[in-house]
């Protein structure tokens, strides 16, 4: 396998977070690269030890938090791409020319799916986006898992907890919607098992 990695173009608004993945799920564990924008690009860097010699995905999440992803020596792949392949005299490496799909047009999706573990106990809900703002802010609620909106610091699920387990969102900086990798957790006790995935879908209130 190559030991660079070289990002040609990529379609999206600036900025970029780029990581390297197991896979283009979002509960796939990734590795953080670096944050890149417009005027960087073509951008070259290293591929982390752990991915060397085997197959991995690149994953950029723009400024709208709309993800690409490609994966070379893995399958399958979300679009044809090349093979890269070791020759004696030079480093193979792999180019890519990324599109995100669906272009971003969407300010808040329609469904937030969350799964979660507190204490012991495990759960998963629902959340659809409400036509009612909290803080001037979008917000998605659930008929028994509380609600997810922002209370003017943070994204949160309020008015509910697992276990004694709150979860809330580490990224301040989303403006309509809470972003799907930043969820962590509070109040797990010593020796139990926490945690939290979310997951989105759709586009705007039904």
């Amino acid at each position: 396998m190559a030991d660079t990695v070289t990002i040609n173009t990529i379609t999206g608004s600036s900025d970029y977070d780029v990581w390297l993945s197991n896979g283009c799920a979002d509960t796939e564990v990734k590795v953080y690269i670096d944050t890149i924008s417009d005027s960087d690009v073509p951008y070259t860097f290293n591929i982390p030890d752990i991915y060397k010699n085997t197959g991995f995905c690149v994953k950029i999440y723009d400024d709208n938090n709309c993800k690409i992803c490609e994966c070379f020596g893995v399958a399958p792949s979300p679009s044809p791409s090349p093979t890269p392949t070791n020759t004696p005299s030079a480093t193979v490496t792999p180019s890519m020319t990324p599109t995100p799909t669906p272009t971003p047009t969407c300010s808040a999706p329609t469904y937030l799916y969350g799964s979660f573990t507190g204490n012991g106990f495990t759960a998963t809900a629902t959340y659809t986006l409400s036509t009612t703002l909290y803080n001037n802010k979008n917000q998605w609620v659930s008929t028994s898992n509380g609600t997810v909106r922002w209370n003017n610091y943070r994204w949160e699920v309020s008015g509910w907890s697992l276990g004694g387990v709150t979860f809330y969102n580490q990224d301040n900086t989303t403006i309509n919607a809470p972003n799907t990798t930043d969820w962590v957790y509070q109040g797990c006790a010593s020796q139990q098992t926490c945690g939290v995935v979310f997951t989105q879908q759709g586009c705007g209130p039904l």
